[in-house]
């Protein structure tokens, strides 16, 4: 996956995050070390009548794609089928949070499955084992860790 070159959110001036001046930004490898290190995600669908819906949820970091798994028959999966627009985010201590906006695919590509079942083993103990999962394709990221010094973004395609 080709990582776009970053940017500043856009937000209210009275917040102080420079607008242009990208120093102080956080680099891509920033947001890989909380993603592959976090051991919840938290994972925001939306119900067919517009509701919100938001879950803790297991998940892995691979090759700087999230993938995460869930029953068919889970309040989320029902959501993802009827509409695959998903937020994730993690929190670390203090202001550091990474937030990925994006599209759920399922994929039953072998080596990512793998890879999936080592990082869930790695974390978690245990292997998955299932023959899909879902792959967050991403639309945007934002990070911060210093706020309102480090907000940065990552615009994967035009909204």
């Amino acid at each position: 996956m080709d990582i776009p070159q970053p940017d500043r959110p856009i937000m209210p001036v009275d917040y102080g995050v420079p607008a242009t001046d990208m120093s102080g930004s956080l680099p891509w490898s920033w947001v890989a070390e909380r993603m592959i290190h976090a051991r919840v995600y938290w994972l925001a669908t939306v119900h067919a009548s517009g509701r919100p819906h938001l879950v803790p949820n297991w998940g892995a970091w691979v090759e700087d794609q999230f993938l995460f798994s869930t029953d068919s028959r889970t309040v989320k999966a029902r959501n993802l089928a009827a509409n695959p627009h998903l937020s994730v985010s993690v929190q670390g201590t203090g202001d550091h949070a990474v937030i990925l906006e994006g599209v759920v695919t399922v994929t039953s590509d072998t080596g990512l499955l793998a890879r999936m079942d080592d990082e869930y083993e790695r974390k978690y103990g245990m292997r998955e084992g299932r023959p899909e999962a879902y792959l967050v394709v991403p639309h945007k990221v934002f990070a911060f860790a210093d706020f309102p010094l480090t907000p940065t973004r990552w615009v994967f395609e035009a909204n």
